[in-house]
């Protein structure tokens, strides 16, 4: 059987990867998870093959090229956020023996407050707080799903200047500074259909009847505008201006027009770097084949952020 064009085109992205090599970041660049993804396993941590049955010498991980093709005095430079208050609280179980040895089994944070975050402008507060402690004041930023969210809000809502009681009451601190590049991957920036399904019917609840109220309000607060108070907040005109005007390197987004979770109309930012879905045809959103552990991602990644 012949290999597909979306085989194809994964092999030649892999081989350009390579070619970036010997490959110096720009700046510093911090990697941010999304929804339920504490452990930013979406950029550390294979999803298929891995353990055992891991191939040598098979990059699938952002993390992975960070180690191939980015010169050893810039490796630190990358940066892969956990968002949680105390990573103590963090538990990652693995598989210890047998074939999937090495493969996440478990990841639990329940004794964090962050398990009962109710909406993304909370993990905006907490995001500035992980980068400020850095001591960084000019850097990138990539965020996967709700992680585009965070940065979002992160980087534009201030409450000195915003009077919703939604601001008011979440945003504590003032908008991050420093940020030159935000590129933001299967981000809902209008809201995820999925997400209005879980606010309408809690559907999440019979398949995961032990999740947390807040988690599932993280859900819920990313329903499309008419269902959410947090994306309508974001996606307003002069926020959306604001947004572009404090990002000088500019403002991208990412996504396929394949994702069921996050449509390709509804990840596009006005004015941004809006790459087209087909550029990564066929990447899911999440976990197998998802868009995060594509070569073709990591490529346009790279190529942004090295010189």
């Amino acid at each position: 059987m012949a290999p597909s064009e979306v085989s194809l085109e994964k092999t030649a992205a892999r081989e350009a990867l390579r070619r970036l090599a010997p490959l110096r970041l720009r700046r510093p660049v911090f990697f941010v998870p999304g929804w339920t993804d504490q452990g930013c396993l979406c950029w550390t941590d294979p999803y298929v093959e891995g353990g055992a049955d891991r191939l040598p010498g098979w990059e699938y991980t952002i993390q992975d090229w960070v180690q191939t093709i980015v010169v050893p005095v810039d490796r630190s430079a990358a940066r892969f956020v956990k968002l949680v208050k105390d990573e103590a609280n963090l538990v990652i179980e693995r598989y210890q023996t047998g074939p999937r040895k090495g493969k996440i089994k478990a990841v639990t944070w329940e004794a964090d407050p962050t398990y009962y975050y109710e909406n993304f402008f909370q993990f905006a507060e907490l995001l500035k707080a992980r980068i400020r402690a850095t001591g960084e004041t000019e850097y990138d930023v990539v965020g996967h799903s709700m992680g585009g969210l965070d940065l979002i809000a992160a980087v534009t809502l201030d409450r000195t200047q915003d009077s919703e009681p939604a601001v008011q009451k979440f945003i504590e601190t003032a908008p991050l500074d420093g940020v030159h590049r935000l590129i933001t991957v299967a981000t809902p920036f209008r809201g995820s259909p999925a997400a209005r399904l879980v606010k309408r019917t809690q559907i999440d609840e019979w398949f995961r009847p032990a999740w947390s109220e807040g988690i599932r309000k993280q859900a819920e607060a990313m329903a499309p505008k008419s269902d959410s108070v947090f994306i309508d907040l974001i996606t307003q005109p002069h926020r959306q201006r604001r947004l572009l005007q404090r990002v000088p390197g500019g403002v991208y987004t990412m996504g396929s027009r394949n994702d069921p979770v996050v449509p390709n109309a509804r990840r596009r930012i006005k004015d941004a770097h809006n790459y087209p879905g087909g550029r990564f045809r066929l990447a899911r959103h999440s976990m197998i084949l998802g868009i995060t552990q594509d070569p073709r991602l990591a490529l346009a990644l790279f190529q942004i952020l090295g010189t």
